[in-house]
C-alpha cells in the first residue's frame, strides 16, 4: 500500500493525476471525505467492487452510492424529476446520499433488485478536485465507524494495509454526520 499526502484545501494536481490513474486502473483508494475516510473505486472497476464487498469494515448497505460532480452528472445515472431536482439542489452542498431510481446508463452490477442507486454530491475540495481529475463518477464505500476510526489514517493503514492500494492522507478532516434521503 502506498500513502500519498494531499493538501486539504489546494490538492496538488500531480498527485490527483496519479490517484485518478490508479482509480482508472481498478485500484482501491482510501480517501478523505466530509463524512470521514471512505474507500473509492472507479465506476467501471467491477473487480474492485467485488473485492471491496469482501472487506468486513465496509458498512453493509442495500444500495451502492455514486459520488458525482454535480446534478447533471448524477442525472446520467439516476432518474431525477423536477421536484427531486429542487430538493437535491436545496440540499447541496451536504453529506446527504439521495436514493433514486437508476437510469439505463447505470452499470448493472451496481443495481439492486429494485434498480435503485445512491447519489452523493459534494463541494469538499479534495473530493471535487479528484472528481475533476477522473472526469467520471466514483463508487463510494464509507467505512463502518463502529469497526474502524474513520478519521485517523494511521488506523486505516493498520487495519486495511493489505486490502487497499493507496491511502490518501490530508492530515485533517472536518467530519460531518452523513444522512440518507429516499427520493423514490
Amino acid at each position: 500500500m502506498q500513502t500519498m499526502y494531499l493538501h486539504p484545501k489546494n490538492p496538488q494536481p500531480r498527485l490527483l493525476k496519479q490517484i485518478a490513474n490508479a482509480l482508472e486502473n481498478g485500484e482501491i483508494i482510501a480517501y478523505p471525505t466530509q463524512t470521514g475516510y471512505a474507500l473509492l473505486t472507479h465506476i467501471h472497476a467491477k473487480n474492485s467492487l467485488d473485492h471491496i464487498t469482501r472487506i468486513k469494515q465496509i458498512a453493509a448497505k442495500d444500495h451502492h452510492t455514486l459520488l458525482c460532480s454535480g446534478i447533471s452528472d448524477a442525472a446520467n445515472y439516476a432518474q431525477i424529476n423536477n421536484e427531486q431536482f429542487r430538493h437535491i439542489k436545496n440540499q447541496i452542498p451536504s453529506t446527504t446520499c439521495f436514493v433514486l431510481n437508476s437510469t439505463k446508463q447505470t452499470p448493472k452490477y451496481l443495481l439492486t433488485k429494485d434498480k435503485i442507486i445512491g447519489i452523493q454530491i459534494t463541494d469538499y475540495p479534495p473530493v471535487t478536485a479528484l472528481l475533476d481529475a477522473v472526469n467520471a463518477p466514483l463508487i463510494i464505500h464509507e467505512l463502518n465507524q463502529e469497526s474502524i476510526a474513520v478519521n485517523t489514517p494511521d488506523e486505516i493503514e493498520e487495519m486495511l494495509e493489505k486490502q487497499i492500494d493507496i491511502l490518501v492522507n490530508t492530515e485533517t478532516i472536518d467530519v460531518q454526520q452523513p444522512q440518507i434521503i429516499n427520493l423514490i
